[in-house]
């Protein structure tokens, strides 16, 4: 972005729980819209959780300065399965430098990549 860098994943902990992690490297400050932040599984939107609760609210968004780790959690009531999709969204998601950024979409697959002879032959 003209104002930096953002640096995205999205991690797994284990008993269907997912971090998707956003690391900020920022030449200046930006307005980050958290609520624009959507994450659907197979389609359903997923509530997420925003570890940027105590940040100075600005344009009904959250201004973040210098570098800075965000981080939206969500659980899953029964986790992936082959075939699932996971999709995070954001549109009208930062803005910097009076310019308003959709975040591009992203989309994570899971397939079961473990063949048993005998048991799962394609």
């Amino acid at each position: 972005m003209p104002c930096g860098k953002v640096t995205i994943e999205l991690i797994g902990r284990g008993n269907s729980k997912f971090v998707f992690r956003q690391k900020f490297n920022l030449d200046e400050n930006i307005i980050v819209f958290a609520d624009s932040l959507k994450i659907y599984l197979n389609e359903k939107q997923i509530a997420v959780n925003h570890n940027l609760k105590n940040e100075q609210n600005n344009h009904d968004g959250l201004e973040i300065k210098d570098n800075k780790l965000w981080e939206a959690s969500f659980q899953l009531e029964e986790g992936v399965f082959e075939g699932d999709t996971i999709s995070v969204v954001g549109p009208s998601y930062v803005l910097c430098k009076d310019q308003v950024i959709s975040l591009d979409s992203m989309v994570y697959s899971f397939r079961n990549s473990l063949q048993i002879y005998g048991i799962n032959d394609y």
